[in-house]
């Protein structure tokens, strides 16, 4: 199975791990899960789906960080992000990035808009993604 270098993390999904110790999150952000893989956690969002207006931009299923948001001039507002004239339904969570021992220190931030994630493009795949993780089979 190939290694993600980016995931989402929904709020419920990372509780759930601390709850039941697959993994542990530290002052510094940083999650450790069973398997000593670690992710570098920055609060974001995950686009779920375009609700009205007009735009050139696919975002749907592209994971920012909340402080990309701010920097790109989107209005996030409760569960919806404004991109210009469009408005695009939301769910807020952690952007993780998967990092190594070595390179804890100089986590790489990333300047421009993330690709998408190819494991959020529907919610199907996220719900298969979800209950991999919970059966632990992607870790």
């Amino acid at each position: 199975m190939k290694e993600r270098k980016v995931i989402f993390l929904k709020y419920s999904l990372l509780e759930e791990l601390e709850s039941t110790n697959k993994g542990n999150v530290s002052a510094e952000q940083i999650l450790t899960l069973i398997n000593k893989k670690k992710y570098k956690l920055e609060e974001a969002v995950i686009f779920k789906e375009k609700l009205d207006g007009v735009s050139n931009k696919n975002l749907v299923g592209t994971i920012i960080t909340i402080s990309e948001v701010e920097t790109l001039g989107y209005d996030l507002y409760m569960d919806t992000v404004i991109v210009g004239e469009s408005a695009y339904r939301v769910e807020e969570g952690f952007k993780g990035t998967l990092i190594d021992d070595s390179s804890i220190s100089k986590v790489k931030k990333e300047k421009s808009l993330p690709e998408k994630n190819e494991f959020a493009k529907n919610e199907k795949t996220n719900e298969q993604l979800l209950a991999d993780l919970m059966l632990g089979n992607i870790f």
